[in-house]
């Protein structure tokens, strides 16, 4: 294919652009740099000086670059790619998360891995890259197209055009005045066509250097987008290793608060002999496995592909009892004493109850009236037990909502909300049949005023509650425990009592069911230790208020408040 250049300039390229032709399709390209003329096998000085109307009819193609420069933009496309694929990927197919999660953490480790080698040989060839010897370069250009012959070529011609007149006097011989005219026109006659190789000689020299120069500059431009291209993609695979080692943080915590939660629900299920992929506790269901609230039916729908009456009907779903961790410490109990009666850890206490007749060391102790309590007295304690259980079952339901009430109130989110007003509701009524994250009526939230269920309500649809309403809530659940624990308190000393009066151990009849559960502190009870404080002279000062300073935080500490 020929290449040509313009002798007028062509609008949108300089004005020393070479193209190449392509006379089949009718099109030409433009080089883009020196580079990418000589790698097409080319020499400056080959191509064919044309005018523009040269050009009519042809279509114009996309620039020749030079393969360096193409090659470094591939670089910078092949990063790109890179990170977005790493950082925009779609959804995964579901698998189980535990799989999932580990999966993700090696594929991130692995793409680590992999940033840190590319940024490793990125900085290498920057510190390998060397910028060209241009003395050099220039005098190799200047070889390769030939310019010392031409000037060599055009210093002889210009010789010769100077030497012309001698050199016709000469050969003529010594003329007459006559004849000098003739002399001169001769002479003339022979320098047109050296004038003409002149001028010839001066344009090809001419733009020769104009492309020795230019190759010159382009190599150094070539050299700076080289180290400018490097040092973009160095920074560019050093962001992306910090927002992988980001994301390899982040998956690590998650692995360890997923550890955590599956380390607790397993401790939960045997705690409270689970067997079943899901529990139901006060009207909201549980996933065992991974211990979260489902909200709604349709949710259970959507997640496992069965509603729940399916799941209920298919003995997958069992009713958390909230006494059923006393329960099973007196089966381990039955279990220890009379081992030939062949209990299960797994069945109630009726069915231990039921098999205790069957058990010789249970006939032998009633009927010797020894074995440390083991005679007819005990059963009577599983009777008066279970009905501790029966009558104590409303406020188990208060306390647990309580316990998820003081978890809900330190988490500053819509769930949060909605979990905190959900309890609120199941300590007001603990047998409302509301589910978590479903609306509340007035048919299936029972006694529940109509205020609360509205909070409720807005709460699901994204609403968030006020400051001043979470501490409403909050307070007045308390005060609810502390008067429902007061009940319950009574109940249990009737219950001991009773036990005492036949003889029984009031422990095992009427455990202390509040345990482990903050009771909240009124503001009733502060003031009345802050009178005794100030009657004894701890302190002074007539009121809370006038303890600034300080000195509500020190009564607060001083009686461990």
């Amino acid at each position: 294919m020929p290449v040509v250049r313009s002798k007028t300039p062509i609008p949108g390229y300089d004005p020393s652009t070479i193209f190449n032709v392509d006379p089949t399709t009718k099109s030409v390209r433009p080089y883009g740099s020196g580079d990418a003329f000589t790698e097409g096998g080319f020499k400056f000085g080959q191509e064919e000086l044309v005018d523009s109307n040269y050009f009519q009819g042809f279509s114009f193609g996309p620039v020749i670059n030079s393969v360096r420069s193409t090659g470094l933009n591939q670089v910078t496309q092949d990063l790109n790619k890179l990170q977005a694929d790493t950082f925009a990927s779609g959804a995964e197919p579901s698998k189980r998360k535990s799989s999932a999660l580990t999966d993700k953490i090696a594929e991130e480790e692995s793409n680590l891995n992999t940033y840190l080698a590319e940024f490793n040989d990125l900085r290498k060839k920057l510190t390998d890259l060397q910028a060209p010897n241009y003395q050099q370069a220039f005098t190799d250009a200047r070889t390769s197209q030939g310019v010392p012959q031409l000037e060599q070529d055009f210093l002889g011609v210009r010789q010769t055009r100077r030497e012309l007149p001698f050199t016709e006097r000469a050969a003529t011989g010594n003329a007459a005045v006559a004849t000098e005219g003739q002399l001169q026109e001769q002479t003339t006659q022979k320098d047109i066509p050296l004038e003409a190789r002149e001028a010839n000689l001066i344009d090809r020299l001419k733009l020769a250097s104009d492309f020795v120069n230019n190759s010159v500059r382009l190599k150094e431009l070539d050299t700076n987008a080289a180290r400018q291209g490097l040092a973009d993609a160095i920074t560019l695979v050093g962001d992306t290793i910090n927002l992988s080692r980001t994301t390899l943080g982040d998956l690590f915590a998650k692995q360890d608060r997923e550890q955590a939660r599956s380390d607790t629900a397993l401790q939960f299920r045997l705690d409270n002999n689970i067997q079943t992929p899901f529990f139901n506790v006060g009207g909201t269901i549980f996933d065992a496995g991974s211990m979260e609230g489902i909200p709604t039916e349709a949710e259970f729908q959507t997640r496992y592909g069965m509603s729940l009456a399916q799941a209920e009907a298919k003995g997958l779903v069992s009713v958390l009892n909230p006494g059923q961790q006393e329960e099973r410490a007196l089966v381990a109990d039955l279990i220890t004493k009379f081992p030939d009666a062949r209990i299960k850890l797994s069945g109630t206490l009726d069915q231990a109850q039921s098999k205790l007749s069957s058990s010789p060391s249970y006939r032998k102790a009633i009927s010797t009236g020894d074995g440390s309590g083991t005679d007819e007295n005990f059963g009577y304690t599983l009777s008066l037990r279970k009905e501790f259980d029966q009558q104590s079952r409303n406020f188990l339901t208060i306390r647990d909502s309580y316990s998820r009430l003081l978890t809900a109130k330190d988490q500053n989110s819509a769930a949060g909300d909605i979990a905190l007003i959900f309890s609120y509701m199941k300590l007001l009524d603990p047998t409302s049949v509301v589910r978590e994250g479903e609306f509340a009526t007035a048919q299936n939230a029972g006694s529940i005023d109509s205020k609360i269920r509205n909070a409720y309500n807005k709460a699901i649809n994204g609403e968030r509650l006020q400051p001043s309403q979470r501490t409403d809530f909050i307070d007045t659940a308390g005060q609810i425990y502390v008067s429902q624990l007061d009940f319950q308190n009574r109940l249990r000393d009737e219950f001991r009592a009773t036990a005492s009066g036949f003889g029984l151990d009031p422990i095992k009849v009427a455990p202390d069911l509040g345990a482990g559960i903050a009771t909240p502190t009124s503001n009733k009870a502060i003031n009345s230790e802050i009178a005794d404080l100030q009657s004894s002279g701890v302190i002074s000062g007539s009121s809370p208020e006038a303890a600034q300073g300080g000195l509500v935080k020190k009564v607060l500490n001083f009686f461990g408040l």
